[in-house]
């Protein structure tokens, strides 16, 4: 633009207002950009200020997320329950010839093993019912545990029956009356009856 033949040139003034990926420019002559950025500015404020509590909303709401996540339940399976064998019933073995009576012969004063060999239990009642009786009579426990014949059966190198405890328990409960029930819980010991029952009934070999 010229004015008396001199040639004037108009600047041009540009104010560029940026919040996150949104950007806003003004632009032109000095009075028009500045009056235009008065106006805007509280208002690009108040939208940033906006703009930064909401990020710090999301930032905290994350934060409470990751805190009050469920935590992961493990459960664990039920242990096996191991079926304890009930105890067989007592019998008098049956032999060709009448059963030939320990005459002469002290019990308790025989070593296990010889015990083992005069006897010869076939079943496992006679078994327990010998290892008492050598318990009480030889070793002269007055009451014994489960695991005391369990070393018994050690010594012979014979396999124990499981939960021999349990075992004992269901033999002193029966009414056969040849193991009852010791003092203190866990404990046994051999009757008179069931001693007799191995001198008479347990055939010697």
């Amino acid at each position: 633009m010229s004015r008396g033949g001199k040639l004037m040139i108009e600047k041009t003034y540009r104010v560029k207002l940026k919040n996150g990926e949104t950007v806003m420019e003004i632009a032109g002559d000095k009075k028009f950009v500045t009056r235009s950025f008065g106006l805007l500015k509280p208002v690009f404020v108040r939208a940033l200020s906006q703009s930064k509590a909401q990020r710090t909303t999301r930032q905290k709401r994350k934060k409470s997320e990751k805190k009050t996540a469920p935590a992961e339940i493990i459960t664990e399976p039920e242990p096996t329950k191991v079926p304890v064998p009930e105890p067989e019933p007592f019998v008098v073995q049956e032999t060709s010839t009448p059963p030939a009576k320990p005459i002469g012969t002290d019990l308790g004063k025989l070593t296990l093993s010889e015990l083992f060999k005069v006897k010869n239990p076939q079943i496992e009642n006679h078994r327990v019912l010998l290892l008492a009786f050598y318990a009480n009579h030889t070793m002269k426990k007055e009451e014994f545990k489960g695991v005391d014949l369990e070393k018994f059966y050690s010594e012979l190198n014979m396999q124990a029956p499981k939960n021999i405890s349990n075992f004992l328990r269901r033999m002193a409960e029966n009414q056969e009356g040849l193991v009852v029930f010791g003092s203190k819980h866990g404990r046994y010991k051999i009757t008179e009856k069931g001693s007799e029952f191995i001198r008479n009934e347990i055939p010697t070999v």
